[in-house]
């Protein structure tokens, strides 16, 4: 019995120590090559992202309630905007949007909202949205031409 202690023991001691100690790493004596096999294919360009723009969604039905609900939200903003109130408008005229995101009309009003607040870059970019959105309608597309040009002649110094 008390040679398999001692030999118990014995082992015990084996892992242990060898589990202190430590590693060896071999070291290569060459370095890798660092020269390319000739190409063989003439080197590819890489892709261009495709820029791609969000459309906006189709105009929902003029007798829907949601049509309905953004008509009135809209004729809000516009009392709101002609009242001084441009944040009020704006949030009114998001909410519109979110009822009924293919009316380019609230994007137009949204344009003049950002204008009064001296926000130039949002109101070109609702201008550009309420341009693509009202692009078959001539009456409304006056319109944004001539709130372009009034957002452009706040981009020039004067």
């Amino acid at each position: 019995m008390n040679a398999n202690k001692s030999l118990l023991l014995v082992a015990a001691l084996c892992l242990a120590l060898s589990g202190c100690a430590a590693r060896t790493v071999t070291i290569p004596t060459t370095k890798p090559s660092t020269t390319r096999p000739p190409s063989t294919q003439e080197p590819i360009e890489p892709r261009k992202p495709v820029e791609t723009r969000k459309q906006p969604e189709a105009p929902v039905e003029d007798n829907s309630p949601r049509a309905i609900a953004a008509l009135t939200l809209t004729d809000q903003a516009k009392m709101q905007l002609k009242n001084g109130q441009p944040d009020q408008a704006i949030s009114t005229l998001e909410r519109a949007i979110n009822l009924n995101p293919g009316s380019g009309q609230n994007y137009y009003y949204l344009a003049e909202a950002w204008l009064m607040k001296k926000n130039i870059t949002q109101a070109v970019e609702c201008n550009n949205i309420a341009a693509d959105s009202l692009r078959g309608d001539s009456s409304w597309t006056a319109r944004v031409t001539k709130q372009k040009r009034r957002i452009q002649s706040q981009l020039k110094p004067q």
